[in-house]
C-alpha cells in the first residue's frame, strides 16, 4: 500500500524542524527514531481507516486541513503545534504534504500512567477516536470482558467501563482505542458532572491524551504578563460579579505560578486573554450547543493572535455565583487551557476533563502548570489582581425621621462585587435580627430585602452585614427617627386566645399552634409569643393573629403572648401547656 511504503522511507529521512511532542506518558523530539512505525501492530474491531500521528514541518493551519481531507483523512484529534491524529484511508498518499514523520501511536501511549494508582482499580473511561461508531465501540469493549456504566454527563467519545488493570491493558492493542484514563468513583453511583471539551487547537480540541507544555513565554524581563479583557457578559448574574469571579479565578492561578494579569487595551491585543459570552455559532468556528451543554471553550495559547487564550462562556446556560452553574468554578478550569494546559487524568483535579462545583487548584494542577513556568516568587503572588471593593448601601428607608406609626420598616440593599455565595443579614440596636433575601440582580450588584424590622419611638440604628465567599465584609448603618405621639396613649390592647382552648391543655405533641384576636383604641402593632428556653417570636397578623407552631418541651410549658400598640402599651395572657 502507497502509504506504507511512505512510512518506511519516513524512517530513513533526516528531520530537525519539528517541535516536541508531549502526550501525557513521554515527551519526544521530532525527527527521533522510534520503532511502532508499522501500520499492521494494531488490531481492529471495524475494517477502514487507520489511525495515524502526522507530524508536519509547520505549525497545523486551515491549508494542510483542507489537503488532508482531499486525501480522505480525517483528523480525529490535535496535538500541538504541528500534529494531528487523523484516520487515513489504504490510498492516502504523502506527496506535498511536508510531513515530517507517520505512524500509529505507541500502544503504551494510550494508558494513563494513573490508571491502577488511584485507589481505583475498578473503573475507567475509554476515549474513542473520533471517528469510531459508538455502537462499534460498545461491542469492543463487551468483547474484552467489560461492563458499560451509562452516565449523561460523558463527551461524546468516552465510554465509562468497569473492569480492572489488565482489562484497560487489553485495550491499548486495538487501533479504535485513543486513550484510558481513571474516572472518579462518584460517576458509578450517577452524580452529575460538567465535560469540558479541551483546550482548542489547530481547528479542533486537543486529545486527552496529550499533555500540553507551551505556555505564554516570558517578556524581556523574564516576567510572564498576560493581559485580560472582558466583552459582552451574562445578563443572570451582576457584570461586576461576573468579572469578579473571573479575575478571583486568574488570581488563584497567579498563587501558584509566576503569571501575572492585567486589564488590557482591547480583545485583540497581543498577549490578551479576551473573555465574553455568547451562544450558538458567535464566529470563532466553534459554536455552542444551547442550555445544558458545553459550558465554556478555550483557545490554547499557542494559537496564533488575537484569538490566543481566548475564553468564551455560552451565554445560554444558567450561569450562577456561588452554585451551580458557577462562573468562578468554569473559569478557574478554562484558565489553565489559557495558561497552556490540557486536561489532567487525575480525578478531582480542576484540569480534570470533568468536574463540578465547588472546586479548587490541586496538586496535580499546580504540578503541570509549574512544569511550563516554574514555582511564583512571594512578590509575584502577592501582586495578583486586586479584587473590586466589597460593598453594601441602604437604598430605602434614607436614614432620617419616620411616621410615628411606622413600627416596622423593609429596608432594601445593594450589594456590589461580591464573589461567590454572599448572605446579607441585619440587626438593631433594641437586639431585634434577621436575615435578608435576595431581592434580584442588576447591573453592577444585586438587590437584597429586609422586611419586617421593627422600630421604637425615637431611635432605631439598623445595622447591615453582607459576607461573600472569601470571607470579606461589608457593612452599613442607617438611624432611623420615629418621633413620640404629641397626646400619649395609656390604653392597653384587649387580646383573647381562640386556640388552644382553656388555660390549660395537655397533648403529645411537640408543638402546638395558636390563634386569637387583639383589639386598641389607636392600633395593634404586633403580637408576640414565648415559651421559656423553648422559644419566643411574632405571631402572623395583628387584630387576627395566628402562630403555626410553638415548640413544645418536655413537661409543663407556661406559654405568655402579649399584644402591642402603637405607644408601647401591652396586656397578656398564657396557657399552661402539659406534653405527656
Amino acid at each position: 500500500m502507497q502509504w506504507q511504503i511512505f512510512v518506511a522511507f519516513l524512517l530513513t529521512a533526516q528531520i530537525l524542524a519539528a517541535q516536541t511532542i508531549h502526550l501525557k506518558t513521554r515527551s519526544f523530539e521530532g525527527g527521533e527514531i522510534r520503532t511502532g512505525l508499522r501500520p499492521d501492530l494494531r488490531k481492529h474491531w471495524s475494517e477502514g481507516a487507520k489511525h495515524l500521528m502526522l507530524q508536519f514541518k509547520t505549525p497545523i493551519n486551515d491549508e494542510i486541513r483542507a489537503e488532508l481531507s482531499l486525501r480522505g483523512a480525517v483528523i480525529t484529534g490535535t496535538v500541538p503545534d504541528d500534529a494531528v491524529i487523523a484516520a487515513v484511508p489504504d490510498d492516502f498518499t504523502s506527496e506535498g504534504l511536508n510531513l515530517v514523520f507517520a505512524e500509529e501511536m505507541n500502544a503504551e501511549d494510550k494508558v494513563s500512567p494513573l490508571v491502577g494508582t488511584h485507589g481505583n482499580d475498578s473503573l475507567f473511561l475509554v476515549e474513542f477516536h473520533a471517528d469510531v461508531d459508538r455502537d462499534a465501540a460498545q461491542e469492543l469493549l463487551r468483547s474484552e470482558g467489560l461492563v458499560i456504566i451509562e452516565h449523561p454527563d460523558l463527551a461524546a467519545g468516552d465510554i465509562l467501563v468497569s473492569g480492572n488493570v489488565s482489562d484497560a491493558d487489553k485495550l491499548k492493542e486495538w487501533d479504535e482505542v485513543a486513550y484510558v484514563f481513571p474516572a472518579p468513583l462518584e460517576m458509578a453511583d450517577g452524580e452529575r458532572f460538567h465535560n469540558c471539551v479541551g483546550a482548542l487547537s489547530s481547528g479542533m480540541a486537543v486529545a486527552q491524551y496529550v499533555r500540553m507544555g507551551h505556555g505564554w513565554s516570558p517578556d524581556a524581563s523574564g516576567k510572564v504578563n498576560v493581559g485580560y479583557f472582558f466583552g459582552a457578559l451574562t445578563g443572570k448574574v451582576p457584570n461586576a460579579t461576573v468579572q469578579g469571579e473571573i479575575v478571583r479565578a486568574m488570581s488563584e492561578w497567579s498563587k501558584v505560578a509566576p503569571v501575572q494579569f492585567a486589564g488590557g487595551s482591547s480583545a485583540t491585543a497581543p498577549r490578551t486573554i479576551a473573555v465574553k459570552f455568547a451562544a450558538r455559532d458567535h464566529g470563532d468556528g466553534f459554536p455552542f450547543d444551547g442550555p445544558n451543554g458545553i459550558l465554556a471553550h478555550t483557545f490554547y495559547p499557542g494559537n496564533p493572535e488575537p484569538i490566543a487564550g481566548d475564553l468564551h462562556f455560552d451565554s445560554e446556560e444558567g450561569w450562577h455565583a456561588g452554585t451551580n452553574i458557577d462562573i468562578f468554578t468554569v473559569a478557574l478550569h478554562e484558565l489553565g487551557h489559557a495558561l497552556g494546559l490540557g486536561h489532567s487524568d487525575q480525578p478531582g483535579a480542576i484540569m480534570y476533563p470533568y468536574y463540578r462545583y465547588p472546586a479548587q487548584i490541586g496538586v496535580d494542577d499546580i504540578a503541570g502548570v509549574q512544569a511550563i513556568y516554574g514555582a511564583p516568587t512571594a512578590a509575584a503572588a502577592s501582586s495578583a489582581p486586586a479584587l473590586p471593593a466589597f460593598t453594601v448601601s441602604v437604598q430605602s428607608p434614607l436614614a432620617g425621621s419616620i411616621p410615628v406609626n411606622t413600627t416596622a420598616v423593609n429596608v432594601a440593599a445593594f450589594v456590589a462585587n461580591g464573589s461567590g455565595a454572599v448572605g446579607v443579614t441585619w440587626q438593631t440596636d433594641h437586639g431585634a435580627s434577621g436575615r435578608a433575601v435576595l431581592g434580584g440582580s442588576v447591573l453592577g450588584g444585586a438587590v437584597w430585602t429586609a422586611a419586617g424590622v421593627p422600630t421604637l419611638p425615637r431611635s432605631t440604628t439598623i445595622t447591615l452585614v453582607a459576607t461573600d465567599a472569601l470571607d470579606r465584609t461589608a457593612t452599613k448603618s442607617i438611624t432611623l427617627i420615629r418621633p413620640t405621639a404629641t397626646v400619649q396613649d395609656q390604653t392597653p390592647p384587649s387580646l383573647n386566645i381562640a386556640a388552644p382552648l382553656g388555660t390549660i391543655v395537655q397533648t403529645a405533641l411537640f408543638a402546638i399552634s395558636a390563634s386569637g384576636t387583639a383589639n386598641d383604641n389607636v392600633d395593634v402593632t404586633r403580637v408576640t409569643w414565648q415559651n421559656g428556653a423553648a422559644g419566643s417570636g411574632t405571631a402572623a397578623g395583628t387584630k387576627d393573629w395566628k402562630v403555626p407552631q410553638i415548640p413544645l418541651l418536655a413537661g409543663t410549658n407556661m406559654v405568655v403572648f402579649r399584644a402591642y400598640d402603637a405607644a408601647g402599651n401591652s396586656s397578656w395572657r398564657s396557657v399552661t401547656v402539659i406534653r405527656r
